[in-house]
């Protein structure tokens, strides 16, 4: 047999502050209703969930539960005004915080009964919009800080970094793989670095022909005439560190040619160079 059996428990919205006190049908019952919801209540609870008052319907409906949250005052500090002046306060009230909620005019009322803008002399229009005005810019810089809060848990600091030992054992081994180098592998960079070296050191080295031995039966053999030639064909070949510790190996009085050849070439890298 198919359930027919629907959830028919469906959450209903809480009433509005201004809701309630229209249920009350007498002030004793107003009054109580406005004694729980100050226990309660806070700036940062109107500014997030409490509707505005222009959106709560007929000016002249607002109005009357304004006066009722003004008579609760009254009432409560033993200050008393004409009916004619609690309907203008009223007014007054409504276009002051018709861009906020009911709920700040309970606040800003609360907040003078307990001293917040100072000791209560008296009770008129001109107090109590004075009043209004400090509870605003108290209710601005709340708002200010839920707007910085919530920044903060949206985007949160960026995480410091962390030391190789700081992570995971798994997370370790798993990189130490991937860098770990293979058998018989040389890295591009380590390859190219001795490949310079080994053509410095060929560079360096005389060739067979080219070698100068110290002996009489070597100088015999030895050209060099064209070894001279030689040198100054290849002599632009060089790297500049196998160019510089030949001619620094090199007496100019004992071989001044060999000594002018590689001189003159450092000098025309170096205008070159410029």
């Amino acid at each position: 047999m198919q359930n027919t059996l629907q959830n028919s428990t469906k959450q209903e919205p809480a009433p509005t502050t201004l809701m309630t006190l229209q249920r009350c049908t007498e002030n004793r019952q107003a009054f109580n209703a406005l004694v729980k919801l100050e226990k309660t209540l806070t700036v940062s609870d109107a500014i997030i969930s409490s509707p505005l008052i222009a959106t709560q319907g007929l000016k002249k409906d607002v109005v009357g539960e304004i006066i009722r949250i003004l008579e609760f005052f009254l009432e409560v500090t033993g200050k008393d005004l004409e009916d004619y002046q609690k309907q203008v306060l009223a007014g007054d009230l409504y276009e002051k915080f018709k861009t906020d909620a009911l709920e700040d005019i309970v606040l800003m009322f609360k907040m003078a009964r307990q001293g917040d803008f100072g000791k209560v002399y008296k009770c008129d229009t001109f107090e109590i919009m004075n009043w209004s005005n400090q509870y605003l810019d108290i209710k601005s810089a709340t708002r200010e800080r839920l707007i910085s809060k919530r920044k903060k848990i949206i985007e949160p600091e960026p995480s410091q970094g962390k030391y190789f030992t700081d992570l995971p054992i798994m997370l370790q081994e798993k990189f130490e793989n991937i860098v770990k180098p293979k058998k018989n592998f040389i890295p591009r960079k380590a390859s190219e670095m001795m490949t310079t070296e080994k053509t410095i050191r060929d560079l360096e080295k005389p060739k067979k022909k080219q070698e100068v031995l110290t002996t009489e039966k070597s100088e015999s053999l030895f050209n060099y005439d064209a070894f001279l030639k030689n040198l100054q064909t290849n002599v632009s070949k060089m790297y500049d560190d196998a160019l510089h510790k030949a001619f620094e190996n090199t007496t100019k009085s004992t071989h001044p040619e060999v000594w002018k050849i590689f001189n003159n070439e450092i000098e025309f890298r170096k205008k070159t160079k410029k």
